[in-house]
Parts: structure tokens; sequence; C-alpha cells
């Protein structure tokens, strides 16, 4: 995280990567949802998982770490 300057503020850029999930690993315990800090997990009802939504992710990869099933990965933004 970088400082504005001369305001001394916090700014966090995108990184070059995103986050993605594997539904087949995915048990729908929204552990990484209530992690982040960008709103960028949410939780579909219908199908008792998390989605990605992309346009928020800042591909810090903080979400992967309560992730027990392993189903969070970072790929490339691109």
């Amino acid at each position: 995280m970088r400082m504005t300057v001369g305001r001394r503020i916090p700014v966090m850029f995108k990184a070059e990567y995103i986050m993605s999930v594997d539904d087949n690993l995915c048990s729908g315990c929204r552990k990484c949802e209530k992690l982040c800090q960008f709103n960028a997990l949410n939780y579909d009802f219908t199908r008792k998982k998390i989605v990605i939504e992309k346009e928020n992710c800042f591909g810090c990869g903080i979400c992967r770490s309560v992730c027990e099933k392993k189903a969070l990965t970072l790929s490339s933004r691109r």
C-alpha cells in the first residue's frame, strides 16, 4: 500500500492477478467473504458457493489464507 502525496491516505492499486474459485472445491463456508476488504467475494445462495466479482478484486490473495479447501487461486488478470 502506498500513501497519496501530501495527504497520508493509503492507496492500493490492483495487482496483475485476480482471484478465481474452483466450484468443485468450494464448500460455501463464507470465511473468505468475511475477510475480503474489497467486497469482491459474494455468496450465491442458490448454488451455495462463493462468486468472485472481478471488477472489485484487487488480487491481494488474502482470502486464500482462510480457505481450508484450497478452492481459491490467483490467476493472471489478462
